[in-house]
């Protein structure tokens, strides 16, 4: 599979960055591309201004047009549909039956609560073991280091999770006290979720969240910290474990985070 060049992607020598963003921010894919060219990849890109997809055969990347001003958090693939989640809360679908066209748009916006809660907090959309479609918030806290009155370093560090059910055919939030089970793993361009019941797995706990650093937006003045905020969260009692042995600069990297690699695929 080889994909259209970002020069292809409209719009893109318009398009101005900083050292500390990037152009394409996740990528995620409809069905698995060995067993055949139909499939869909789906982009959070432009600063994470708009979604831009891909089909096998098409000579550049198409821009989805935006109905909304806020930002794309995060966007996965679950029964037959993109589901993107903005960074105030709101949630759209698109269908991927159409090939020959634009996704068509499924699922009019609708959005927690509480709108101020979700700026500025990382958020993801997985897909339980069980079928369910469920909403990971991330909580980071952040404080200054005092060593410097004019530049102060932030350090920022995962202190809990909130995990929510969606309900798409009502369009309503729960928010759950377990994960039945699973085990959750989120990183800059995966979420995914395993059971531990039927998986193979030795060390992995239930009912935790694994996760790595993914906080792209860092600034510079917080580039000491970046690459370090990875551990397991416990979503039964509340606790944070830090993975050790992270202390030194090899695991931060500007370009380079952290990521879950999984293997095999469901479709």
């Amino acid at each position: 599979m080889i994909l259209p060049r970002l020069k292809r992607f409209p719009k893109y020598k318009g398009y101005r960055t900083d050292p500390f963003c990037f152009f394409i921010k996740q990528a995620v894919l409809s069905h698995n591309p060995s067993n055949g060219s139909d499939f869909t990849l789906m982009t959070i890109a432009y600063g994470s201004r708009f979604l831009a997809f891909w089909r096998p055969g098409n000579p550049e990347w198409t821009r989805i047009p935006r109905s909304t001003r806020c930002t794309f958090r995060h966007v996965n693939y679950y029964k037959g549909k993109f589901y993107a989640i903005t960074s105030k809360g709101a949630i759209m679908a698109w269908n991927d039956d159409d090939q020959s066209s634009l996704p068509k748009f499924a699922v009019g916006i609708f959005s927690i609560a509480d709108e101020s809660f979700w700026i500025h907090r990382q958020v993801y959309l997985v897909e339980s073991s069980s079928g369910e479609l469920r909403v990971v918030l991330r909580v980071e806290d952040d404080h200054d280091d005092g060593s410097d009155d004019y530049l102060p370093i932030k350090y920022y560090y995962t202190t809990r999770f909130k995990v929510y059910h969606l309900d798409i055919v009502q369009h309503e939030w729960k928010e759950i006290s377990s994960l039945g089970g699973d085990a959750v793993f989120i990183g800059s361009n995966a979420a995914i979720s395993i059971s531990m019941a039927e998986a193979e797995l030795s060390g992995i706990q239930s009912n935790c969240i694994y996760f790595t650093d993914d906080f792209l937006e860092a600034s510079e003045a917080e580039a000491r910290m970046r690459g370090k905020d990875m551990g397991i969260y416990n979503v039964e009692d509340g606790n944070v474990e830090r993975f050790h042995g992270i202390e030194g600069d090899s695991v931060s990297s500007l370009i380079c985070p952290s990521l879950w690699i999984s293997q095999g695929d469901k479709g």
